[in-house]
């Protein structure tokens, strides 16, 4: 595996990086369960990173890749792993790729429910074409102002599906779904 950290890339499908390197900025904030190559990866582009880890091993084996101010939250497995913090106000970019995730979908949930508003959030899904994920995502999708699903490779596994939502009032409705 530190092989695969020596070039930082996103385990999601393939389609699904391209469409995120067209949204994300430096200075975006991102929330991630599960750190790995994808922390690195947004690190790398100037976006400043929470990831969530349950492994002390591997979450160290991140935090020495990474430059402050991203940082890796060590969180045991149970609520104070999918609610890792107070609020997601400040969050750009919510990445749900690491274990419990339909806990911390609704954890996120839960969230924008108390916010008033959500002008602009991102939400990245991976690993969607799992059965145990698909009432989750549903919920998500709701709320969504947008969502895109894509399929394909990741560079590793071959059949590979990520799911981003756009989380927003303001924007139009829309689905669309690319098998690329």
């Amino acid at each position: 595996m530190p092989r695969l950290l020596d070039h930082p890339f996103p385990r999601f499908a393939i389609p699904a990086v391209e469409f995120l390197e067209g949204i994300i900025r430096p200075g975006f904030r991102v929330l991630e369960w599960g750190a790995g190559s994808s922390t690195l990866w947004f690190a790398e582009r100037g976006c400043i990173v929470d990831a969530v880890e349950h492994d002390p091993t591997w979450g160290k084996r991140i935090t020495a890749r990474l430059r402050l101010p991203s940082r890796v939250l060590g969180r045991q497995l149970g609520q104070e792993y999918w609610e890792p913090v107070s609020s997601i106000d400040d969050y750009n970019i919510i990445v749900i790729d690491g274990r419990c995730r339909c806990n911390c979908a609704e954890f996120v949930l839960g969230q924008m429910e108390k916010m008033q508003g959500v002008s602009d959030l991102w939400i990245v899904f991976d690993d969607t074409n799992r059965k145990r994920y698909r009432a989750c995502v549903e919920r998500m999708a709701l709320r969504a102002s947008s969502s895109w699903t894509y399929s394909g490779t990741s560079g590793v596994v071959l059949d590979k599906t990520t799911t981003i939502l756009r989380m927003g009032s303001a924007i139009s409705v829309e689905r669309q779904v690319s098998n690329r």
